[in-house]
């Protein structure tokens, strides 16, 4: 078979480089300690005006940061295919890439 006349070879499959995902995590875990710092500091200055709301405000970014070290460290790479049933790959000797 000539290479002109073979199919493209598809990486969108491919994970993506560690620096990238590095600066995914980083960027991710960043957003959401910002916000977590505001709403914690919108909850203390809402506490003098209005109590009850500067609690419930507390109350929902007490669980950010868990939120943010859970979602940080959680892999972003696909467990399967992504266009599933597709022939799987043929190489030269006759085989399949599966065997």
């Amino acid at each position: 078979m000539a290479a002109e006349e073979s199919d493209p070879v598809l990486i969108t499959d491919a994970a993506p480089s560690f620096a990238d995902e590095q600066h995914r995590r980083i960027r991710l875990y960043t957003i959401l300690m910002v916000i977590h710092i505001v709403g914690f500091a919108v909850a203390g200055v809402l506490y003098y005006v209005a109590w009850w709301l500067g609690l419930v405000l507390i109350i929902l970014t007490t669980p950010v940061p868990w939120i943010a070290v859970v979602l940080a460290n959680s892999p972003s790479r696909r467990t399967g295919p992504a266009q599933r049933g597709l022939p799987p790959l043929r190489i030269e000797g006759g085989g399949t890439a599966d065997t």
